[in-house]
């Protein structure tokens, strides 16, 4: 994969647009926009000729008592587009943002053999566990920064968040803008 530029790479031999997604629901008083446990500016979706081909989600949690982190999932790509780098794309992407972000580790339940190659393993999960039923040795951490998991013990829990109310009709306008300019490049 080569950078095209922006927020777009080169997956073989097609532009693969990433686009950051921002889901915001309104708080019951309109002081604040609430991203339930979503972290902020780290959804992202890949888009190929305006079709949504993949997408990826972090979310904010507590790895224990007093230690944040960010659940990453689900990263899915269509059936149509896999085996072509999007899915790879989308997780370094992912990962980058988190870690320019400060965010310290990233947890996720899934296939060792998959996400071992950005570094994911069960090392670090060995104290932690998660509600209900999976199976355990699928529970996978990287640490973004050297120690942020150390000694973490406990249960994975969602950490809500709040952010201050947004105009969030001016980024709409910005954003449709940005995506015609990168339809209009593309074509």
């Amino acid at each position: 994969m080569r950078s095209a530029g922006g927020n777009a790479a080169w997956i073989g031999r097609r532009i693969i647009h990433i686009i950051d997604l921002r889901p915001f629901k309104g708080a019951a008083d309109g002081s604040v926009q609430t991203t339930s446990n979503a972290a902020s500016r780290l959804s992202l979706v890949a888009v190929d000729h305006c079709q949504l081909v993949g997408t990826v989600r972090l979310w904010n949690v507590t790895a224990g008592p007093g230690r944040d982190a960010l659940l990453l999932g689900p990263l899915a790509v269509h059936p149509d587009h896999r085996n072509r780098g999007i899915g790879t794309a989308l997780m370094r992407r992912a990962i980058a943002r988190a870690r320019l972000a400060g965010h310290g580790a990233i947890l996720l339940v899934g296939d060792a053999a998959y996400y071992g190659r950005f570094g994911f393993s069960t090392v670090l999960t060995r104290d932690l566990w998660m509600p209900g039923e999976y199976e355990r040795d699928r529970l996978l951490a990287v640490e973004l920064k050297p120690g942020a998991l150390a000694g973490a013990r406990g249960p994975i829990r969602v950490r809500v968040t709040a952010v201050p109310k947004s105009d969030f009709n001016a980024a709409i306008a910005v954003k449709r803008g940005k995506r015609r300019a990168a339809i209009q490049r593309a074509a």
